[in-house]
């Protein structure tokens, strides 16, 4: 398992980084060329707020794997190990139940907006395909809330409950 755990890790970091990335880089070419040769260039900003859009639902799967997400644990930290293992397995299943609304609500809204042919404004992208990202990030988020589930079930140790640090 931890073969395909490490495969589906550098598929996330490559895929959010290198969106977030070139995102940057179009937005300092639109900035350079809008500023230093006063010629701005239309389907830069629609572009990277596309990749903006796939590099957050990817990476809110990359936070939540790396236990990064905003959390007060101040009450979990005074828990004993066996209420400790019933709000993490909560929190988690809450999380997932979260994730696959965001599966079936998304491809409702991927399904509607594919059916009335909607395209991007610039560049002309079928929106459709911009919209996959809910149900896609959904899915990340959704096998990531299973793997610490497991790990609730699994480990012996407090801090792989999947709200302990990594």
């Amino acid at each position: 398992m931890s073969r395909i755990n490490r495969i589906w890790s550098l598929i996330e970091d490559v895929t959010s980084g290198l969106l977030i990335s070139v995102a940057a880089l179009l937005t300092f070419y639109n900035v350079f060329m809008r500023y230093v040769f006063q010629s701005p260039v239309n389907w830069v900003s629609e572009v990277v707020r596309f990749m903006v859009i796939w590099g957050a639902f990817i990476g809110a799967a990359v936070a939540l794997r790396e236990n990064s997400h905003i959390k007060v644990d101040l009450l979990y930290a005074v828990l004993p190990r066996p209420m400790k293992k019933v709000v993490s397995l909560f929190a988690n299943t809450v999380g997932l139940m979260f994730s696959l609304f965001l599966i079936w609500q998304g491809s409702i809204l991927v399904s509607f907006v594919k059916a009335r042919g909607q395209v991007s404004f610039d560049v002309e992208i079928p929106m459709f395909l911009v919209y996959l990202a809910v149900p896609i990030g959904g899915l990340f988020l959704a096998i990531r809330f299973l793997e610490r589930i497991y790990k609730i079930f699994v480990s012996p140790q407090t801090k792989e409950l999947g709200d302990g640090e990594r």
